[in-house]
């Protein structure tokens, strides 16, 4: 028993220390050509005429998917609590996974239309 229990240790601390040192070796890449420059780059930023008007509207609606998404999350949780009373927690996990899908699919379309204008 302990001989199965040691080799099945021994796996995993393997995989840790594998996942670890990729985990090291990815951010190290990410973060050496930054360093290599001696700074990050600062370009400036131009905005188009007659472009100021779209800015506001997709500021509005980055503020409006923001305030839907935090009322999408509220209401699973409530859901969530509720089931949960009842003995039936588990199966509201899908709905916060669609939930929190639909907020990062927000977050980076803001990133996106920002990048592009």
């Amino acid at each position: 028993m302990r001989k199965k229990f040691r080799q099945r240790w021994a796996s995993i601390r393997r995989r840790l220390l594998a996942m670890t040192a990729a985990v090291v070796t990815v951010t190290m890449a990410m973060g050496s050509p930054a360093r290599a420059a001696g700074h990050a780059p600062d370009p400036t930023y131009v905005q188009p005429p007659g472009t100021a008007g779209l800015t506001t509207i997709l500021g509005y609606g980055a503020w409006t998917v923001a305030f839907l998404c935090t009322v999408g999350i509220l209401l699973v949780a409530g859901t969530m609590a509720v089931k949960h009373r009842r003995g039936e927690g588990g199966e509201t996990l899908g709905a916060l996974g669609w939930v929190l899908g639909a907020c990062v699919l927000g977050a980076a379309s803001g990133s996106i239309a920002g990048s592009l204008i």
